[in-house]
């Protein structure tokens, strides 16, 4: 039994072969003949042919009429760095900062920042003390010339320094009518003094600038005043600050308001004027190394603040 399958199983196996070969190849046949029909078809239809031949025109047609800006820059490969050949256009949105626009504004901000000057609070204190000095003096002449003083204190300078001894000589140019005057109208009574010196100490205690410092100064540029190392005065113009010139030309039509010898008026002018343009010396603004660095870090905090904005 077992000789009689084993010679039965390699008949059937030929078998099956023989039959997937005659399927594969009526398969095929009838393949080849479907790609006959249809190329035949084709070949004679005149239909197909005329669509095929509309598509290769408007094919040509469209590469031929397509917008330059529409040629395809993907298909080159591109490197690092290296410049487009053509503008491209995202349709992403994106922001490039303007620098010029930035740099404009940054330098805008800056200059709207105001100079900062120091008050050199013992240069101030130094013409408080010739004022009063002044005051003493004119004081002094008056009684003298009243004959209330016995002593002759003109007679007698070697107490004072020389900046004193050429005050005391240019109170003594002064007539003694105009002395009489100016002791009378200020310095009689504590009443007058008082009212006197607060019209003058806080002019000195809001800067005083020598005329060549502040002609260096735009004169619309915005300055601030920095006292006692810290507290910053109200930004005024440059050309509003007060010069010895100026300040001592308000004192002088002050003093000179009410008086009536009209005769020695303009040497009264001339000569008082000239006493508080001593009085005043150079003023008691300075730009110093502290007024610098003071500028320095106001201009970095500036542009923090203006990067901050950027943000």
């Amino acid at each position: 039994m077992m000789n009689m399958m084993e010679r039965i199983l390699p008949d059937e196996r030929q078998n099956n072969c023989e039959k997937d070969k005659i399927k594969m190849k009526n398969k095929n046949e009838s393949i080849y003949t479907n790609h006959l029909l249809f190329r035949d078809m084709v070949a004679h239809s005149k239909i197909i042919t005329a669509i095929l031949l509309c598509l290769v025109i408007f094919a040509s047609i469209l590469v031929l009429t397509l917008p330059e800006e529409y040629s395809f820059v993907g298909m080159n490969n591109p490197v690092v760095g290296q410049e487009a050949p053509k503008t491209v256009y995202a349709t992403m949105e994106f922001s490039v900062p303007d620098t010029v626009k930035e740099k404009a504004m940054r330098q805008e901000q800056l200059n709207a920042l105001p100079l900062y000057y120091f008050r050199d609070d013992a240069a101030n204190e130094k013409l408080k003390n010739g004022f009063q000095f002044f005051i003493n003096e004119v004081g002094r002449r008056y009684k003298v010339d009243q004959n209330i003083a016995k002593e002759k204190v003109y007679d007698v300078l070697a107490d004072h320094n020389e900046w004193q001894q050429k005050l005391v000589q240019q109170i003594r140019g002064l007539s003694a009518a105009q002395n009489r005057y100016l002791y009378q109208k200020f310095f009689a009574s504590n009443e007058n003094l008082n009212i006197y010196l607060q019209t003058v100490y806080p002019r000195l205690d809001s800067g005083l600038m020598n005329a060549e410092m502040r002609d260096k100064i735009d004169q619309s540029r915005n300055v601030s005043i920095v006292f006692d190392g810290v507290n910053e005065m109200a930004p005024k113009k440059a050309g509003e600050i007060f010069t010895p010139n100026i300040l001592a030309d308000i004192l002088t039509g002050e003093a000179l308001q009410y008086y009536g010898a009209s005769g020695d008026f303009s040497a009264f002018r001339e000569n008082l004027q000239r006493i508080f343009v001593y009085l005043l010396d150079q003023g008691n603004v300075v730009y110093s190394p502290e007024a610098a660095l003071y500028n320095e870090q106001k201009q970095k905090q500036a542009e923090q603040e203006f990067n901050k904005k950027l943000i």
